[in-house]
């Protein structure tokens, strides 16, 4: 399969997961990323389920792009402060979209599944490459986690 018969075949499905993972603006390039790294590691062509292969290859972009997004933020962050600037603009959010953005992906990822895309259990842990037990732990705690940020 080349490229863009998989973006052509699972790309709005990739496109909707990531941007509950990420955010819509960031999305495409997760999405991106995720394919052109899924289709040449070597357990492509041995994938069984390849969506699932690609919405786990997404997971993992969305953790590397959030993960260089939180270093630059940390460096912005002490760069506002040795220049004196009032920093708390950058951090304004709606508490809603905060909260949901705090979770680890793996929660933010059942939490897409379940909410938006309409996924039991079995296909969510088939999908990430998960045991269904896994699947309901991540549920429970992203729902714990939620109730607590928006209940304050």
């Amino acid at each position: 399969m080349l490229i863009d018969e998989a973006y052509e075949k699972f790309g709005p499905e990739l496109l909707r997961h990531a941007s509950m993972l990420v955010g819509s603006s960031n999305a495409e390039d997760v999405v991106s990323e995720a394919l052109i790294g899924a289709m040449r590691a070597p357990g492509w062509e041995a994938a069984t389920d390849q969506q699932a292969y690609l919405h786990r290859s997404v997971i993992n972009a969305a953790k590397m792009m959030m993960r260089t997004k939180s270093r630059s933020a940390r460096r912005e962050w002490k760069s506002a402060q040795l220049a004196g600037e009032n920093s708390q603009g950058l951090l304004a959010q709606p508490e809603v979209l905060a909260a949901v953005r705090a979770l680890s992906v793996q929660q933010r990822s059942v939490v897409y599944f379940t909410y938006w895309a309409d996924h039991s259990p079995q296909q969510i842990a088939t999908t990430l490459g998960i045991s269904e037990g896994s699947v309901k732990k991540h549920l429970a705690r992203a729902r714990a986690n939620l109730r607590k940020v928006l209940d304050d």
